[in-house]
């Protein structure tokens, strides 16, 4: 519901900061992959990297266009930030390690 309220009021961009676990990354990417390509809104999620809670986070911070397309991800042990740029022939990424 949260991100169809988001397009609804003509968001161009939705960034959910979440806690996908190592074993429910896979499924979190798919969701909102399919986020981005129903709403048509770019996605940049923020998933955490290592252990809190005794839960082993699943990090693979990403970021998809309004097509659903993965333009950019992190990897699933480097903590960092992830950034993103638009340019006239389409988006730019860079990694930031920390």
């Amino acid at each position: 519901e949260h991100p169809e309220a988001a397009a609804k009021k003509n968001a161009t961009i939705y960034m959910p900061s979440i806690f996908f676990s190592a074993n429910g990354i896979v499924n979190g990417h798919q969701l909102l992959t399919d986020y981005a390509r129903t709403h048509q809104m770019n996605v940049l999620m923020s998933n955490f990297c290592g252990i809190t809670w005794e839960t082993k986070s699943g990090g693979q911070s990403a970021f998809w266009d309004t097509t659903g397309k993965l333009v950019a991800a992190m990897n699933t042990e480097e903590e960092g930030l992830l950034l993103i740029e638009k340019k006239e022939n389409g988006w730019k990424s860079k990694i930031v390690k920390l």
